[in-house]
């Protein structure tokens, strides 16, 4: 690879906003994650009208990533039109690097973009331990992109100050459907089955069955049958990040 890496963008032939809700930023944050897994994303970023993407990846790879993210965002998101063709920006050196890391995180801040404020459509969340579906954009960040600290990243997400949440608020739901990026609770997937373990794990003893059944839209036998099994540990911890998140203004 004669580059360090791709600056990729993106962007709707009409310039309308890709993803307009939390369903949406997050329905595509999933599937750019999926679909990125082997192009050493170090950055995402699906601001208002653009995407950009830093990746560790050739240019040619870098085509082939763009254009099947594209695919599954129009069919996704139901876009009703197409992307316009953008060229993408090699990345020369190291202080370039750095550079196009800090502009692809922060693109929330260039836009004025205030309609995502714990900034879900980045990876920002993912690099700080929030989110674990981008968690293997931590480990590149920390083999590429030494320099870059939990500081930064911190001052960059609005919340230089972080810590866990170590008691349970009336936002828990909203903190763990963050943590796992869905949009809702319910249903039978792996996914919804873990969060529904992180909440218990979270509120612990403090609520009757029955209220956490309530909680968790599920009936009182799935609250014990749910008990029987550990929940990941990360995940909680990124739940009770995604409380203390909740505590800024």
């Amino acid at each position: 690879m004669s580059h360090l890496a791709q600056h990729i963008r993106t962007r709707l032939l009409d310039g309308r906003p890709i993803a307009t809700t939390t369903q949406e930023r997050r329905l595509a944050i999933r599937s750019i994650f999926r679909l990125a897994a082997d192009s050493h994303l170090l950055a995402v970023a699906l601001v208002d009208a653009h995407l950009h993407l830093l990746a560790r990846c050739s240019s040619k790879a870098a085509s082939s990533l763009v254009h099947a993210i594209e695919a599954s965002l129009r069919q996704r998101l139901a876009l009703p039109v197409g992307f316009a063709m953008y060229p993408h920006e090699p990345v020369r050196d190291a202080r370039h690097l750095r550079y196009a890391f800090g502009y692809v995180v922060t693109q929330n801040d260039h836009h004025g973009v205030q309609s995502d404020p714990y900034r879900e459509s980045t990876n920002l969340p993912d690099l700080l331990g929030l989110r674990l579906i981008g968690s293997a954009t931590h480990a590149n960040v920390r083999r590429y992109l030494p320099r870059v600290s939990r500081a930064q990243l911190l001052d960059w997400l609005g919340a230089p100050d972080l810590q866990p949440a170590d008691e349970p608020t009336d936002m828990v739901i909203e903190a763990v459907l963050a943590a796992a990026c869905l949009d809702k609770l319910h249903g039978s997937t792996r996914p919804a089955h873990e969060a529904r373990r992180a909440v218990l794990a979270v509120v612990g003893h403090k609520y009757p069955v029955a209220e956490l059944a309530t909680l968790l839209g599920v009936q009182e036998r799935t609250v014990y049958r749910l008990k029987l099994r550990p929940a990941d540990p990360r995940l909680v911890q990124a739940v009770r990040l995604q409380l203390g998140l909740r505590k800024y203004p």
